[in-house]
């Protein structure tokens, strides 16, 4: 027998891995609660989105008084940005104060209170102390092609305030686009 394995052998049991599914009625309850919260995430960045770029840009300790753009308006208004970032400021644009935004996130920040409630009673009532996912719900695409899915599953650790790691774990079957296959990820 190999050294090495000897040795593994000999090492304490440091965890105990095991496979953790939610029930039909939790799945299809955290399901709802994500599609509400990926609902409810665009009206709340966007309407902040304009008191957060002037925030941004009027930090003197950050740019003193060097700063390419001094405004949401000039910003937004730049012949730099391609036509696709034109159209999502011109979305942007359209509250003007701290209390629209404010507003706009009452029902996000409800949401995600849920979520992180939720999440951690997964964690609390089984003493799971990790999760392990995929990064991505769907093996990655070729350029330019595209999908009707949320792909990434990295959004899960900053909804639920959890840390997160990503690690690469292989790679998908070799193919035209790539000679060694594309990488694939774990959560």
């Amino acid at each position: 027998m190999d050294e090495n394995v000897k040795s593994l052998k000999k090492m304490p049991k440091v965890v105990d891995v095991f496979e953790y599914k939610l029930n039909d009625s939790q799945l299809f309850e955290l399901n709802n609660l994500l599609t509400s919260l990926i609902i409810s995430v665009a009206p709340c960045r966007f309407s902040c989105a304009k008191y957060s770029f002037n925030e941004y840009l009027n930090d003197s300790q950050r740019f003193e008084t060097d700063s390419p753009y001094k405004n949401f308006e000039q910003l937004a208004s730049s012949h730099l940005l391609s036509n696709d970032w034109h159209q999502m400021f011109n979305i942007m644009s359209v509250t003007e104060s701290y209390d629209d935004c404010i507003r706009s996130c009452v029902d996000y920040e409800r949401l995600r209170a849920q979520f992180v409630q939720m999440f951690s009673a997964y964690f609390d009532a089984d003493r799971i102390g990790s999760l392990a996912i995929p990064t991505s719900a769907i093996l990655p695409t070729k350029f330019g092609q595209t999908v009707d899915t949320v792909p990434s599953l990295l959004f899960l650790a900053s909804l639920s305030k959890f840390s997160a790691l990503t690690i690469p774990i292989d790679y998908t079957e070799p193919n035209e686009m790539s000679k060694h296959g594309l990488p694939v990820g774990l959560l």
